[in-house]
């Protein structure tokens, strides 16, 4: 008896509190950028789902498991002062924040697109770069844009390679030249 009871407390503290029923995608995960003469904003995109079907929202202010999607954050998982690397939140703001309703209509259940961005400043270091993304939010009280409930979270990989047109530009020359040179002789 005693047995089943730790069981049933330690399923109970494994429960998240507050659970939201939104799954977050990126596609892909990785993306790429080459350091440019100013500052440029990688963009990652993605898809947000409210997949929990018994969702209300209504203008009265009370709903039942509504998501206020009003919120995202970036963790870097190297020093940001090093990797001169910050969040991009317009995307999520232009395109993403808002209300889901999870309700069965695909206009107000899910999202795809352009998530959030990472700018990479003209002196980052070649590397690859890693972080996680959270979207931040409420479950069930329309209007509260002060809520900061974590509602999902997705990592993101960021190669900051060399600029392959030079390299590739003079592979391309130095073939060139030889085949003129073997068609000459």
């Amino acid at each position: 008896m005693k047995m089943v009871r730790v069981l049933l407390f330690a399923a109970l503290v494994a429960l998240p509190v507050g659970a939201s029923s939104l799954t977050f995608t990126l596609t892909p995960a990785l993306e790429t950028a080459t350091p440019q003469s100013f500052p440029v904003s990688v963009g990652f995109s993605g898809t947000l789902t409210d997949t929990d079907a018994g969702d209300i929202c209504d203008n009265s202010g009370f709903t039942s498991g509504c998501l206020n999607l009003n919120d995202i954050s970036f963790t870097f998982d190297q020093n940001p002062g090093v990797s001169l690397l910050t969040g991009d939140s317009d995307p999520f703001f232009n395109n993403i924040a808002g209300f889901f309703s999870g309700q069965g209509n695909p206009s107000f259940d899910s999202v795809s697109g352009v998530v959030f961005g990472i700018v990479v400043a003209p002196n980052t270091p070649i590397g690859v770069y890693t972080g996680t993304v959270s979207i931040v939010g409420e479950v069930g009280a329309v209007g509260d844009s002060s809520a900061n409930t974590v509602l999902d979270t997705e990592n993101w990989t960021l190669d900051v390679a060399p600029e392959p047109a030079p390299f590739g530009l003079m592979i391309v020359g130095l073939g060139a030249f030889v085949l003129v040179k073997r068609v000459a002789l």
